[in-house]
């Protein structure tokens, strides 16, 4: 089955827009919103071969899909999306061309409206930066567990403690140790939650320049708060909660305080 009118490339085609030769991305455009995600287009064209790139313009109702090579557009094109004759297909210019390429035309102006630099979403299907992205994820989840457990081991103390200041008979100068180390204690969990602020994505100040400069900008996730640096925070924390959990054993006169474990080392 020929291709539909827009996606003709031959130099005789007299309807549709009009391109030298295909190039390895395709432009899909009249996209439904529920339809219009990274998911569900990567789900379609990876049937056709490598996806490189996926650019998703919800609000436009567009999107942009880069093979590895020429033939897996080629065949992505011959097929409908989602089985959906109103979603229409084009070639996407080939970048660094001049000539007939570049301004608006006589067409429909399609390519030029994804030229545009605002792109939403971008998938890249490189498996040395997915290696990376995942890497970097399992070292915070296994941080963010490491604080968890930490914060839960404070809080018991913190339980233990109250609970012997409660306790009938408690002289006046031992209730106030515990009170003493129950401040501590919190003053520990707070630096302990707080490690978690950057690296949930809260905005930090940069230096930039000119008018950029001092603007707020969310950090990549890598960056952030680096795991390593991380990891040395919890590390003093361990080494922290552990001397309060010596001095509450003491403090408290029993052995209800748990042992603390060492933090997991962080991953390069």
């Amino acid at each position: 089955m020929p291709p539909p009118p827009e996606l003709r490339y031959d130099a005789g085609a007299a309807a549709g827009p009009r391109v030298s030769a295909p190039s390895d991305g395709l432009i899909v455009t009249n996209i439904p919103p529920e339809l219009n995600t990274l998911i569900a287009l990567h789900r379609h064209f990876r049937a056709f071969g490598e996806v490189v790139k996926i650019t998703s313009h919800a609000e436009e109702g567009k999107a942009f899909v880069q093979f590895s090579d020429r033939a897996a557009a080629q065949a992505a094109s011959m097929v409908p999306v989602f089985d959906r004759t109103d979603i229409s297909l084009a070639w996407a210019p080939k970048p660094g061309k001049g000539g007939r390429d570049k301004g608006a035309g006589r067409g429909r102006g399609e390519p030029a409206a994804l030229d545009r630099p605002a792109e939403n979403r971008v998938l890249v299907s490189d498996p040395e930066e997915q290696q990376r992205l995942d890497s970097s994820k399992r070292r915070k989840d296994e941080l963010a567990a490491r604080k968890a457990q930490l914060l839960g081991n404070l809080t018991d103390q913190m339980k233990v403690i109250m609970a012997k200041m409660a306790e009938d008979g408690v002289p006046e100068a031992r209730r106030e140790a515990l009170r003493a180390l129950l401040l501590q204690i919190k003053g520990r969990m707070d630096a302990l939650g707080s490690l978690g602020g950057a690296e949930e994505g809260a905005p930090r100040a940069i230096k930039g320049k000119g008018k950029s400069k001092g603007k707020p900008k969310a950090p990549d996730d890598d960056d952030a708060y680096p795991p390593a640096a991380l990891a040395t925070a919890i590390k003093a924390d361990v080494d922290g909660e552990r001397a309060l959990l010596d001095g509450a054993k003491e403090e408290v006169g029993d052995d209800d305080a748990k042992p603390v474990a060492e933090p997991p080392a962080a991953s390069a």
